[in-house]
């Protein structure tokens, strides 16, 4: 185990823009949408729906939070390649990066948290995360062939790897909590 030591900024004022109509995809019938501006031509990374129904969108390395009407745009060019967002159990948004680490946005207090290697993660590939609803993250770590759980509640990051008696080849990443709260992680080797 090692402290947890987040370094912090304060999370500046998101940018607002009115979000245009919502435009039906011509194609094969689906029922697909599209938002326009700013997200045309656009790589969306990833999509989260948070407990209140925002949609929390990562794409240009920008995080984007959709309520409807407005587009809020925070962390202006800060996150890049993002992996897997997911929220805990205190509303918190969490967002992985393939490179850069995991972030935490905090909108009740107005903070940005971020973790890397610097600070004790085993590495700044996040993969996917989950959060277990005991206020901790868990994070599979690419090639580093471990596993981060971020406890909140004793402040400290623990590790899952060869060390600990987690045996696991290449992690593919998965990560998965069941009904019964069960944690299921995916290797490209070993099951």
């Amino acid at each position: 185990s090692k402290p947890l030591k987040f370094e912090s900024i304060i999370l500046e004022p998101p940018r607002v823009i009115k979000a245009g109509d919502l435009k039906q995809k011509k194609g094969d019938g689906d029922l697909i949408f599209e938002f326009g501006e700013p997200f045309a031509g656009a790589s969306i990374e990833f999509i989260l729906e948070d407990r209140n129904g925002y949609l929390w969108i990562a794409a240009n390395k920008n995080l984007y939070k959709y309520d409807g009407e407005n587009i809020a745009i925070y962390l202006h060019g800060q996150i890049p390649s993002v992996s897997s967002m997911v929220e805990d159990s205190l509303g918190r948004i969490w967002i992985g990066s393939f490179s850069n680490g995991v972030f935490q946005l905090d909108m009740k207090s107005g903070v940005v948290r971020h973790l890397t290697k610097i600070q004790g993660l085993a590495g700044d590939q996040v993969v996917r995360m989950i959060s277990d609803g005991q206020n901790r993250i868990w994070l599979t770590m690419g090639v580093s062939r471990v596993v981060n759980i971020i406890d909140q509640h004793s402040n400290i990051i623990k590790e899952l790897g060869p060390g600990q008696g987690f045996s696991v080849g290449i992690l593919a990443g998965g990560i998965l909590l069941d009904n019964s709260s069960n944690i299921w992680i995916t290797s490209l080797t070993d099951g």
